[in-house]
């Protein structure tokens, strides 16, 4: 009697249904690890924002509006486009989509927020904000202005992106495009097209500033392409800018950021390697507290940091 075989192409089909599901669920999973690295960023940037109140100085939540709903500043908008919070489109509630610029001048998305004293930063400053665009070189996210030095194109600290999706931080001490500055580039992606929060916090000192770089509350190893002293960062009257570049609190061409941004948080304080990490750990042990890690990846994660 003769065993009856799988054909050759009865094989195959079968092959193609496994690698047919092989990637669904690869691209199922990938789905809720980027969600659950939100979710942890959000943790630790709620545990951040609770023990920094007496030092925040700007909130911009982008809930609907381009307002500081900390200093109550208005902010004024233009081109950008509410987005709804459908199907984890945005970090928290809604946020705004910015086109990067269209016709290549002059006309693009962004957000300015006015001259206001609760914006004057001076020597320790910590600055994050929510991210979620893909790789585009030069392109500012969240920048601080000297009022008085706008023209010069080069403001007292700008987060933008590097080449390659990276992150870069670039901080002046008088808001010039002078050598008095500082340039920091990441050797790691947090432009990828998925939401990072992004952001710096600098500390001062005699000669010279030190500043650290942060993606998704993990410091984040740095080039510093310019190395030049900046002691403190100057501010006598100050605006703030999401989405490009400001001359005069007009957009500049080529420095548009397109993708979205959410809550763009600004405090006037150092926030020390060793606070980020107990910071990061609390919102961990909260999202376990809430059931929303596994004690397992709750292991995994206290031992990589």
């Amino acid at each position: 009697m003769f065993k009856k075989a799988f054909t050759l192409v009865e094989l195959l089909v079968v092959i193609a249904i496994i690698g047919i599901l092989s990637g669904l669920i690869i691209v199922s999973m990938g789905g809720v690890t980027r969600q659950a690295n939100v979710a942890k960023s959000q943790a630790f940037s709620g545990s951040l924002r609770n023990a920094l109140l007496g030092n925040l100085k700007a909130d911009i939540t982008l809930d609907g509006t381009y307002n500081d709903t900390w200093s109550n500043n208005t902010g004024t908008g233009t081109g950008a486009t509410l987005t709804a919070q459908i199907a984890g489109s945005c970090v928290q509630n809604t946020c705004y989509s910015f086109n990067g610029g269209v016709g290549g001048s002059g006309i693009t998305d962004y957000v300015t927020l006015p001259d206001h004293d609760n914006y004057t930063v001076t020597d320790q400053m910590t600055a994050m904000v929510w991210v979620k665009g893909n790789s585009q070189a030069g392109k500012v996210v969240f920048a601080h202005w000297d009022a008085s030095n706008a023209s010069t194109l080069r403001g007292e600290w700008e987060i933008m992106a590097g080449t390659g999706g990276t992150l870069r931080v670039i901080v002046s001490n008088d808001g010039t495009a002078s050598t008095t500055v500082k340039d920091f580039i990441t050797t790691d992606t947090a432009f990828d097209g998925n939401w990072h929060l992004v952001g710096f916090t600098f500390a001062p000192g005699a000669t010279t500033g030190t500043l650290t770089l942060y993606i998704d509350g993990v410091a984040a190893a740095v080039t510093e392409t310019i190395d030049a002293d900046v002691p403190t960062i100057y501010a006598s009257t100050s605006l703030v800018s999401l989405a490009c570049n400001v001359n005069s609190d007009a957009f500049v061409s080529g420095t548009a950021f397109a993708g979205l941004l959410d809550d763009a948080r600004m405090y006037n304080v150092t926030i020390p390697t060793s606070q980020i990490k107990e910071l990061y750990f609390a919102g961990l042990t909260n999202l376990l507290n809430e059931g929303k890690m596994s004690p397992q990846e709750y292991a995994q994660r206290i031992s990589v940091k």
